[in-house]
């Protein structure tokens, strides 16, 4: 089964990308927004598949949007989220707006795109947040990560003998 929908996932993906005509490849929206494990998990590949394709990408970017948030606004009652809004400076805690400015951006832009049905605004959907993530966001989540992965580590209890 799970080939049957690797295999028409494919198909739908080139079928979308001829019609919409944007220029990323399979494997590097694959490689980013792991569009097989999506597939994987709903079961099905929509008739609508460039529906699906952006719900996918800004299922992601929301994701990485949503965690910048808790950092910024930290919940009282949460002590990973008061924890890890400490381990951050003003200035980068202004490069997360940013980021969360330009990621609201594009996914605002996914939801419009939807609503009047513009193939055209899912191409530049779909290309723009290619460039963003390649560009800004994997970097900027990667620096970010590592940051907390250090922070944790230094306070961290050593589970070696």
């Amino acid at each position: 089964m799970k080939q049957e929908l690797i295999h028409e996932l494919r198909e739908k993906f080139e079928e979308e990308k001829n019609r919409l005509g944007f220029s990323a490849t399979f494997e590097e929206l694959e490689e980013i927004f792991f569009l097989q494990d999506s597939i994987a998990s709903e079961g099905y590949v929509s008739e609508h598949y460039s529906r699906q394709l952006c719900a996918r990408i800004r299922d992601t970017i929301n994701g990485w949007i949503g965690y910048y948030h808790n950092i910024l606004m930290p919940n009282p009652g949460s002590l990973t989220a008061m924890t890890e809004a400490a381990i951050f400076s003003d200035q980068e805690k202004q490069e997360m707006v940013g980021m969360i400015n330009e990621g609201y951006s594009l996914t605002s832009l996914n939801s419009h795109a939807g609503l009047a049905k513009d193939a055209s605004e899912e191409k530049t959907f779909i290309e723009q947040a290619l460039i963003f993530w390649k560009e800004k966001m994997g970097p900027f989540n990667t620096k970010t990560m590592l940051k907390i992965h250090r922070h944790y580590k230094e306070k961290g209890i050593s589970l070696q003998g």
